[in-house]
């Protein structure tokens, strides 16, 4: 008898908890991705760079991107590492884009949680088609500000 009414308050206890717990439901963005505007250098009017392709490093067959126009991209970094590779073909040129960063989980609040902040540290990248990359804001947080700039 004595296990029964064990889990009896065990039972208690754990309603007791989870009623406790915020209904609140999270309306924030909690993912932080790098932020990447693609610009032109020869024609500053130009809204989007035409045939961008974008994968990570080794994993062809996993397009982030493949599309005729695009203006911004949103790059996933991974918290149990310090870099991370892209591969952007623009047209028939590749580059490769080297991004080394740190990460810091963050508390973001009770409904929404935790999630990783980082900070790039260094920007790596082959020039067949980049002409160069900017960074705008190193500490990247969920939202959609800018972080990088590249130009084509």
């Amino acid at each position: 008898m004595p296990a029964l009414r064990y889990i009896s308050v065990l039972a208690a206890i754990a309603m007791a908890v989870l009623s406790s717990c915020s209904s609140d439901s999270c309306e924030e963005p909690v993912d932080a991705f790098i932020n990447l505007s693609l610009r032109s250098d020869t024609d500053p009017d130009a809204e989007a760079i035409d045939s961008v392709t974008v994968y990570g490093a080794g994993m062809e067959e996993f397009l982030l991107y493949d599309t005729l126009s695009l203006s911004n991209i949103e790059l996933p970094l991974f918290p149990g590492s310090e870099s991370v590779s892209y591969i952007i073909r623009h047209g028939s040129f590749t580059d490769t884009v080297l991004i080394s960063y740190t990460s810091e989980l963050q508390f973001i609040s009770k409904a929404c949680g935790y999630s990783f902040f980082y900070t790039i540290r260094e920007v790596n990248y082959t020039t067949n088609s980049i002409n160069r990359i900017l960074v705008i804001n190193d500490y990247i947080t969920p939202g959609y500000e800018e972080n990088l700039r590249a130009f084509f």
